[in-house]
């Protein structure tokens, strides 16, 4: 994750300034402050795109719901191992930051172990691979970054990054559902989920679909879509107001879409 992050001036969150006080990552984890107006990336791989264009989101976001989005991503993909994402960090990392901590991450500092979640049917996608991959081992890590050149009486420019191997429905679910905190200022990243070849087991994007019914419930306020594909360039769960495109360009394309209700007046 190769990234630029072009950050607006605002204040470190409480919870992000306690890990430089302290000067390790907090044990157990923050669940509540993290998740609280942050972007959760599902099928995300190892892209940097919403970290990147952290900037834009922030301003747009803010200018419609008049809140801060907090410098917290949560990422999820069980299609990355613990070792591959471990590497990514010490190998490429974040351009302009350098890591301030990493820790590994128990289940039942996220959620109570077994928490029941909704289950699909044959009719939401390939329910052999979603069994499958249910199956697979838990993991999670938590690292934050530090912005280079902070410090010497400047306040440091802090970065959370929760990278969970796991089913992106689930997880929501159990996340974001479970607590229920700072939907409206929330973004949902849908770039390139991958169904079918991607190795996807349920089209995330789908109105209607899987992933969408359970999260009826617990809508974010932001849907970020889009990829290669001219496919992924239409609105996302009838989130039909476009925000502002964050990328545009010949072979791919993202942008920020909101729901009717949380436009601006």
């Amino acid at each position: 994750m190769e990234v630029d992050l072009l950050d607006p001036p605002e204040t470190t969150p409480a919870w992000l300034a306690k890990v430089v006080q302290a000067n390790r990552l907090e044990d157990p984890l923050p669940l509540r402050a993290l998740l609280s107006s942050s972007i959760y990336y599902p099928s995300s791989r190892l892209c940097g795109l919403p970290i990147k264009h952290y900037g834009r989101l922030q301003r747009l976001t803010k200018r419609i719901t008049h809140k801060n989005l907090q410098r917290s991503f949560v990422y999820c993909d069980y299609d990355v191992s613990q070792n591959a994402f471990t590497q990514e960090v010490h190998q490429i990392g974040l351009r302009g930051f350098s890591l301030f901590g990493m820790r590994a991450v128990r289940e039942q500092e996220l959620w109570p172990v077994g928490y029941p979640t909704t289950q699909p049917t044959e009719k939401d996608g390939r329910i052999d691979l979603y069994a499958r991959r249910r199956q697979q081992p838990f993991w999670a890590t938590w690292a934050v970054f530090c912005r280079d050149g902070d410090g010497a009486g400047r306040s440091p420019t802090l970065l959370s990054l929760l990278f969970i191997g796991g089913e992106a429905v689930s997880v929501y679910e159990r996340l974001y559902a479970r607590l229920g905190v700072g939907f409206a200022s929330t973004v949902l990243c849908l770039v390139q989920p991958g169904y079918g070849l991607g190795g996807g087991w349920s089209p995330l994007q789908q109105c209607g679909g899987f992933f969408h019914r359970a999260a009826e419930e617990c809508l974010p306020g932001f849907i970020l879509s889009g990829g290669y594909h001219k496919f992924y360039n239409s609105p996302v769960w009838g989130y039909e107001h476009l925000v502002e495109h964050i990328v545009r360009s010949r072979h791919r394309a993202a942008q920020l879409w909101c729901r009717e209700e949380v436009q601006p007046l």
